[in-house]
């Protein structure tokens, strides 16, 4: 079986000498991102291998980051609006006669 030469970081426990899991990174940049694993905590709460409270906490910090995503995306369309307003030509207004 060939070797390969890219080695994962390992954690050991100092005191029992044993490895210890490194939790995997979760990308959550997306909505949909988030959308996922929120999905992921529910159906681990629903096996059984999460508590109600720590799924509960988890559920939290994903809506939060969820709310931080669509704010995001929102300034950045307010900011792309605003430069295209700035750069777009004047556009004459029509007044009405002045009449007495």
């Amino acid at each position: 079986m060939p070797r390969s030469d890219k080695k994962k970081p390992q954690t050991i426990d100092a005191e029992t000498g044993k490895l210890i899991p490194i939790p995997r990174r979760i990308d959550l940049s997306s909505l949909r991102d988030v959308r996922l694993e929120l999905a992921s905590v529910y159906r681990r709460m629903h096996a059984g291998e999460l508590e109600s409270k720590e799924a509960t906490r988890a559920a939290y910090v994903l809506r939060q980051i969820a709310d931080i995503i669509v704010n995001s995306e929102l300034e950045q369309r307010v900011r792309e609006l605003e430069d295209r307003t700035a750069r777009a030509p004047a556009v004459p207004t029509l007044r009405a006669p002045y009449t007495h």
